[in-house]
């Protein structure tokens, strides 16, 4: 599991140094960058559909807040070497308190594992469940990281 999230967080952490990129993220000389951050982090879902995708939830503390969580949901495979493969990043949540999020965030993966439409927990901030994707950011699949496609 510690693998998994590992390199889950090379993928998913936004706040890298400007010299991980997305072609030398894997090196083994951003391993110490990624080693430091890990600990932000819990793995708290991972489920293998029988065609071999993998779903994860993970959480992390919020940026700049000592109490606020932020829930990351997507799906990848694995190769015949254990590399990700199709790596996705499937809803990002706002920021909560992390009791909120253990509750919310079960009810948004368990509707994500079942291939149901997350619709009814997107773009809504008084719900505050799925802050993106929505209108004005969206994922870019191949950069693998999230980005602005409408200004407000």
């Amino acid at each position: 599991m510690d693998s998994v999230l590992f390199n889950i967080i090379r993928y998913t952490d936004e706040h890298r140094p400007d010299s991980i990129t997305l072609e030398n993220r894997f090196e083994s000389k951003n391993e110490v960058f990624f080693k430091s951050i890990v600990n932000k982090y819990s793995l708290d879902y991972l489920y293998k559909d029988g065609e071999g995708t993998y779903y994860y939830f993970i959480n992390k503390l919020g940026r700049g807040v000592d109490d606020l969580y932020v829930g990351i949901g997507g799906k990848f495979k694995l190769g015949a070497n254990n590399e990700f493969q199709n790596f996705e990043e499937s809803f990002r949540m706002w920021r909560m308190l992390h009791k909120e999020l253990d509750e919310k965030g079960i009810e948004v993966y368990n509707d994500f594992i079942n291939n149901k439409p997350l619709d009814q927990y997107m773009n809504d901030e008084k719900k505050h469940y799925i802050e993106f994707p929505n209108e004005y950011v969206g994922y870019d699949s191949n950069k693998k990281e999230w980005k602005i496609i409408k200004l407000r």
